[in-house]
């Protein structure tokens, strides 16, 4: 008996968008509310793109996802899993409409306010993005996320002093919130607090020691206050990070080079430059 047992056993065909079950085996609706086998089904192909998308299958996820929706338009979480997906791909108009579903079904559902707010600052509609994150606070004020969403969504809108309390609140509830912390640093260097903005990305450092960006914005405190030995300790520190970009590497080089010219230094200088120059060429 135990061979026909098991929602592991249900066949799931995500082109078709079908679902079947094995010679003996049926949903039980005994006892139960008449629309638990359909919320079960749905169950199984969530609970599958989850484990597609955490192992790093994400185009396998996404087509969980799209079933999902497809057996139910107007339930929001498969929506709102579906625009995780699409935007972890790269996908934002897919991921915006998945979002902006999610939303119009579930407006009580302050995580898929909170996505939209993330997609909507990275496609440039920063006034849109605000709104999206006031939203999701009002449903939830104890999310970090939101909070640090918010206050990025300001700082695009010009108003990098109105940001920082954002960051703080999210620090309050996330005090390991390294991003946080760096997004607060820009924050402060935009509004003058120059030595604040220094704090705030040395902490993010001691959360995440390989937070590439953080290293390069510290660099850049001590390029600009003349502490040129400090400046070439952490640009020096950014190129020794794996997974800094091409770009990064390009120009930490090149403003290595500029402080052993400020120190007289051709030669190591040359080497940096080349070090630039070389890395151009490779692209």
């Amino acid at each position: 008996a135990l061979a026909t047992v098991g929602y592991g056993r249900v066949q799931l065909d995500l082109d078709a968008g079908t679902i079947e079950l094995p010679a003996g085996t049926r949903l039980g609706l005994g006892g139960i509310a008449k629309g638990y086998g359909v919320d079960r089904a749905m169950a199984v192909l969530l609970e599958r793109g989850i484990e597609a998308y955490s192992s790093g299958q994400k185009a396998l996820a996404a087509k969980y996802g799209a079933a999902a929706v497809a057996r139910d338009a107007d339930y929001a979480h498969a929506h709102n899993f579906l625009g995780v997906v699409y935007h972890d791909l790269g996908d934002k108009i897919l991921a915006r409409k998945a979002y902006e579903a999610a939303t119009r079904l579930a407006p009580e559902y302050a995580g898929g306010w909170s996505n939209l707010g993330l997609l909507l600052r990275q496609v440039g509609e920063a006034g849109r993005s605000k709104e999206a994150f006031e939203r999701s606070l009002a449903l939830d004020p104890s999310a970090a996320v939101a909070h640090n969403g918010l206050g990025l969504a300001l700082h695009y809108l010009g108003d990098p002093e109105g940001a920082v309390p954002h960051y703080d609140a999210a620090l309050a509830l996330d005090p390991g919130f390294a991003e946080a912390l760096y997004n607060r640093g820009v924050s402060q260097m935009h509004a003058g607090a120059v030595q604040a903005a220094a704090q705030s990305y040395f902490r993010a450092l001691e959360i995440q020691p390989d937070y590439v960006e953080a290293m390069i914005n510290l660099a850049s405190v001590h390029h600009r206050h003349g502490s040129l030995d400090m400046a070439r300790r952490y640009y020096e520190m950014a190129l020794g990070v794996a997974r800094a970009a091409v770009d990064d590497r390009i120009m930490l080089h090149t403003n290595l080079g500029v402080t052993y010219v400020m120190d007289y230094d051709g030669d190591r200088a040359l080497a940096h430059f080349g070090g630039a120059r070389a890395l151009l060429l490779q692209q």
